[in-house]
């Protein structure tokens, strides 16, 4: 007996991952559209995208100085 998996688990495993693949983006691009541009949460994400590394370090000092209050 070998360990190594045959052609049919191979296939099946191959057929699975491109699943989980075609779901993620259908949820990823699915979360996109949900967000209507102009509203608060839509201008945080592209800020957030748009913002260098120490803008959003000094942006987390404060929301963790915030909810400390």
């Amino acid at each position: 007996m070998t360990d190594t998996p045959s052609q049919t688990q191979t296939s099946t495993f191959a057929a699975a991952n491109e699943t989980v693949r075609e779901v993620a983006r259908d949820v990823r691009e699915g979360l996109g559209d949900g967000k209507p541009p102009g509203q608060w949460k839509a201008i945080v994400s592209d800020l957030t995208r748009e913002a260098p590394l120490a803008s959003l370090g000094i942006a987390f000092l404060i929301g963790y100085i915030l909810a400390r209050r």
